[in-house]
């Protein structure tokens, strides 16, 4: 609305008329719209876009920081496409984690809460050329080499045991578990390899002292074969043609040989003989 001016007419009578409004500032000739979008601006406009990086590339002279998005629940097929920022948690072991939904060109830095498996195959590119079971606490980075094939780089293991493999190369496994030597006769599985190992080197010791070490290898689709050197608290050396022997006092022992080697590890059958005690702590190579 424009400003009021008053007019007295010679009857007396007053009228109040609007001036016409100031005129609106004029769009520069340079700025053209196309579809309801701006396609060119003015020149002013444009010199201040051009301090900015470029959408075909340039560079940053200051630092980058990325949004952490919501957590995504670990499933057979995990959606990245959909991911409200660039770093986020996977949460969950549901799986395995056969497809990865992802956009080309994306990135997305990872980390694990819990124990998912993340299967290798076309749709997704791990390191290792195999399988990789996950640990609370490990990290990688995302690439989505075309839509919904993704590429993972950079696995890092919490415990900092690093993923061998690839091309020309060794996949191997190292981890650790205990045997409570009063445990009965049984057969027990160990998981977590991440593939199926064809040789498995063990050592071991029960509460500190009494060493041994193992040697287990499968030369073909199920025979498992192995060796096992003991040292026992006189200082005693034994033999024996398993792959696992524990003897803390001659006599008292866990022996145990590999019922199987297994797609994400092995299964250890277990014999007690007479009254062995206290607890055996096993650590392990395992080789694919």
């Amino acid at each position: 609305m424009g400003n009021v001016i008053e007019n007295r007419q010679p009857n007396g009578q007053v009228i109040y008329e609007n001036l016409p409004p100031s005129p609106a500032p004029a769009i520069p000739s340079t700025v053209a719209y196309v579809d309801g979008q701006i396609t060119t601006v003015n020149a002013s406009l444009t010199s201040g876009l051009a301090t900015k990086l470029s959408l075909a590339g340039g560079s940053m002279t200051g630092q980058e920081v990325f949004k952490r998005g919501a957590d995504i629940a670990s499933a057979a097929t995990v959606n990245l496409a959909t991911a409200t920022g660039n770093v986020i948690k996977i949460t969950g072991n549901t799986g395995p984690v056969t497809a990865i939904t992802i956009k080309q060109g994306q990135i997305v830095y990872v980390d694990i809460e819990s124990t998912p498996t993340l299967t290798n195959n076309a749709a997704i590119i791990l390191p290792s050329g195999a399988n990789i079971v996950c640990a609370a606490g490990d990290t990688f980075t995302v690439v989505g080499l075309l839509d919904n094939v993704a590429a993972v780089f950079g696995y890092q293991r919490a415990d900092g045991t690093a993923l061998v493999g690839g091309s020309g190369g060794i996949t191997s496994k190292v981890g650790t578990f205990t045997r409570d030597m009063s445990a009965a006769t049984g057969n027990v599985a160990y998981t977590g390899v991440g593939f199926k190992p064809s040789l498995i080197i063990f050592t071991s010791q029960v509460d500190g002292a009494n060493a041994s070490l193992a040697l287990a290898f499968t030369p073909g689709s199920s025979n498992t074969y192995g060796v096992s050197i003991i040292q026992n608290a006189g200082g005693a050396v034994n033999y024996k043609v398993d792959a696992l022997a524990i003897q803390p006092v001659n006599g008292q022992l866990q022996q145990a040989y590999i019922l199987s080697m297994d797609n994400d590890g092995f299964t250890l059958s277990w014999t007690k003989y007479n009254s062995p005690s206290g607890t055996a702590t096993v650590r392990y190579i395992a080789f694919k």
